[in-house]
């Protein structure tokens, strides 16, 4: 039963581990495995990416850090602000 149950919840967890973005990998990689970025900041050697549930940060084009976003849900883009009212 226990067996069952742990093999499962590992066949769950298979797909997110496999589409993971990792430290060491290649900005090629991350666009192909990711797509585009929702926002995109460069300065020097270093590049931050902004997806919809993660910030990645790369030097010279290699993933350094991943970062969860705080109430991301994946697969979904940020809500856009509302306008500023004009008085």
């Amino acid at each position: 039963m226990i067996r069952s149950i742990l093999a499962a919840l590992l066949l769950l967890a298979i797909p997110s581990i496999l589409c993971a973005t990792l430290p060491g990998e290649a900005l090629q990689d991350v666009l192909k495995e990711r797509g585009m970025p929702l926002n995109k900041m460069d300065f020097r050697n270093v590049k931050v990416l902004l997806y919809a549930d993660v910030e990645i940060r790369l030097e010279n084009d290699i993933v350094v850090t991943v970062t969860p976003r705080p109430n991301a849900t994946p697969g979904k883009a940020a809500p856009t602000p509302p306008p500023p009212k004009r008085r």
